[in-house]
């Protein structure tokens, strides 16, 4: 759920049938694009339901888009609503509250087919609301053309490893919380995996 362009299922697709939920008609579409076997949903993540029942349901960072625990728990009760007794829900928020101390400033460069992009993002608790996360992102595109610069900017919610376990526990599922180590890279290192009981 919350497939964004579809980079994170593009490593699973060739090995299992996927079918994928973003709200945003755009993220879709590239999706699709990068994944052609991956049959696409658009709706919310929160309330969506499909016909099918599935063995495994994976929220990545997109859950970082629910800002509150009402969201949260809609979103575990969705993903129960799709699985079969015994399958698996994955959890893995991009930031963790539990974790996050102090101000991130993300930064990746990447060749793409209109040239070379860097992003670079700055992250900081909301000083109003430490359960929200104000990301600022700029876009650096390098190319023939020159340089061209775009920016944007976005609210995330942060809760900790906790309050995910609890939604999840809460819409049926046996829960466990795995961490990578600290000095790991990359700022996804919580992940929960419930079982539907």
């Amino acid at each position: 759920m919350a497939s964004g362009p579809g980079y994170l299922i593009s490593y699973l697709s060739e090995c299992v049938d996927a079918e994928v939920v973003d709200l945003s008609e755009e993220m879709l579409c590239q999706c699709g694009s990068l994944n052609p076997r991956v049959k696409c949903h658009k709706g919310d993540m929160r309330n969506i339901r499909l016909e099918n029942k599935y063995d495994a349901v994976l929220v990545h960072d997109g859950i970082g888009h629910i800002d509150t625990v009402d969201g949260i728990n809609d979103v575990c009760v969705t993903a129960s609503a799709h699985l079969v007794q015994g399958g698996l829900f994955m959890l893995s928020p991009e930031f963790d509250a539990d974790e996050f101390t102090k101000p991130m400033i993300y930064h990746v460069t990447r060749k793409t087919p209109f040239g070379l992009l860097t992003i670079i993002d700055y992250i900081n608790k909301s000083s109003s609301n430490t359960n929200i996360l104000q990301t600022t992102t700029s876009y650096i595109l390098d190319n023939e053309e020159g340089t061209n610069f775009d920016f944007d900017s976005m609210t995330l919610g942060l809760f900790g490893a906790n309050v995910y376990k609890t939604s999840m526990e809460k819409a049926g599922f046996d829960v466990t919380i795995d961490r990578k180590p600290k000095d790991s890279s990359g700022e996804t290192r919580t992940v929960l995996i419930g079982v539907k009981k």
